[in-house]
């Protein structure tokens, strides 16, 4: 019955849902990946995940876990390391041997989170983890991402769990993308970008849902407009354009982020560079800096960007983005910035900086615009549309709560 099913599903993309409103019962959800939990992994994926469980435990009666890997994902750490950093945190934490031996691969580290508890294991031992905390947990439904999502996506089959896959990134093959669709429930998209790409041939439902991420969260206190910026300084994000950029517009200060890596660049020949590691011993991974002090966001990405948050964070503070046109990168600006087309070429993109500056009003209209824009990416209005489309999927009823109101 459920291959039947799922045939007479192919293709089927799920229009976009009505926010939904309290549910008559919880909604248990469980996520699982082989990266590291919040606050431990690198990059706006994660914390799209952290900001969907929260926000749903919030307003949507979701009861979380998060189940994630220590040694695995783009940015492994040591056991001792992770249990460093949450003593660094104050977090509380206990570690549990399943095993005699104690052996670290054997081994769990729990700890909780203001809205919801997390455990992160040996990538080894991660769907052993997933089929215990299926068993104790018992969840409604299991959502995965990213790395090894197809061993926890196995894991839900085999407990007769639905389970509902997020892809973030445009890296994946579209045969990949097909087996998971013939394993899991639902496959959804964070961007309109990505739904287009791989849509067709799917084997299961799809839709696309804006990152719920509360970009509130992220308003930062505009204390000068120095720096040009970019984020994540990786061949493929453009930071080889974006020192060349620098080095042609010598009187103005520029300003990297760390990222996944340490930056692999030297920067011995643009002296008007600033670079700052991020900071993973802080929540905020040191970026309220960044956004204080950017004037103008720069996204040179020579690969194709599914939806950078780092770029909706820059717009609802007001700061207008100059990003590649390629990916998800122009479903993301929108009009709140510029839109490179020879974006190989450093000189485009300082056509582009000193066609910001042309008039003497042209960067507070780009500063307004790029608010505007921001508006289309709404925290509440996303998780509600996720809300509705999980609750959909395992067949849960929905009750209006008297005076909830979504936001527009």
């Amino acid at each position: 019955m459920r291959e039947s099913g799922r045939n007479r599903r192919q293709n089927q993309v799920i229009p976009g849902a009505t926010v939904s409103v309290r549910s008559i019962r919880p909604l248990r959800v469980l996520f699982a990946w082989g990266r590291m939990c919040f606050p431990f992994f690198v990059g706006g994926d994660g914390l799209l995940v952290h900001h969907a469980l929260t926000g749903g435990v919030r307003w949507h009666d979701w009861v979380c876990r998060s189940i994630g890997t220590f040694d695995g994902g783009p940015s492994p750490k040591s056991f001792s390391e992770i249990l460093a950093m949450l003593d660094s945190m104050a977090i509380p934490s206990r570690v549990v041997a399943t095993e005699p031996s104690r052996d670290v691969a054997a081994s769990t580290i729990y700890y909780n989170l203001d809205q919801y508890p997390c455990s992160m294991v040996a990538h080894a031992s991660l769907a052993v983890a997933v089929r215990r905390a299926i068993t104790e947990f018992a969840p409604d439904i299991v959502v995965t991402a990213e790395e090894d999502a197809e061993v926890v996506i196995d894991v839900a089959r085999e407990k007769g769990v639905p389970s509902a896959f997020l892809l973030f990134h445009a890296g994946w093959s579209r045969e990949r993308m097909v087996d998971v669709s013939a394993r899991t429930d639902l496959v959804v998209f964070d961007s309109e970008f990505l739904l287009e790409r791989y849509q067709k041939g799917l084997l299961c439902p799809s839709c696309r849902i804006y990152p719920p991420f509360n970009w509130k969260e992220w308003r930062a206190k505009r204390s000068s407009y120095r720096y040009v910026s970019m984020v994540n300084p990786s061949p493929e994000k453009g930071v080889n354009i974006f020192l060349a950029i620098a080095g042609a517009l010598p009187s103005q200060d520029f300003l990297i982020q760390g990222g996944w890596h340490p930056l692999a660049v030297r920067l011995d020949d643009t002296p008007n560079v600033t670079y700052r590691p991020r900071d993973f011993a802080r929540l905020g991974n040191g970026m309220e800096h960044f956004m204080g002090n950017t004037r103008v966001l720069l996204v040179p990405s020579q690969m194709d960007d599914a939806l950078p948050t780092v770029a909706i964070q820059a717009l609802h503070n007001g700061i207008p983005v100059i990003g590649s046109r390629k990916g998800g990168i122009p479903e993301v600006i929108g009009d709140g910035g510029i839109l490179v087309d020879d974006y190989g070429q450093p000189e485009a993109w300082v056509a582009a900086l000193t066609r910001l500056d042309s008039e003497p009003d042209s960067y507070g209209l780009a500063s307004r615009q790029a608010r505007q824009s921001a508006a289309r990416f709404s925290y509440r209005r996303e998780l509600g549309h996720l809300d509705a489309t999980l609750r959909r999927l395992i067949g849960r009823r929905h009750r209006p709560v008297p005076g909830w109101k979504s936001e527009k």
